[in-house]
C-alpha cells in the first residue's frame, strides 16, 4: 500500500487552509467552506 503524501494551500477568495493529496496539485476545486472556485496549489 502506498502511503499518499499532503499538500496544503489556501483557498484564494475565503483564505481558509485546505489540505489534499499532492497528486491533485494545480486542480481547479470548490472550496469546501465557501464553495468558492480556487486552485490547489502545493504551498
Amino acid at each position: 500500500m502506498t502511503e499518499l503524501e499532503f499538500a496544503r494551500c489556501d483557498c484564494a477568495h475565503c483564505g481558509n487552509h485546505l489540505e489534499f493529496p499532492l497528486e491533485l496539485a494545480d486542480t481547479p476545486v470548490d472550496c469546501p467552506h465557501c464553495g468558492g472556485n480556487t486552485l490547489l496549489l502545493a504551498c
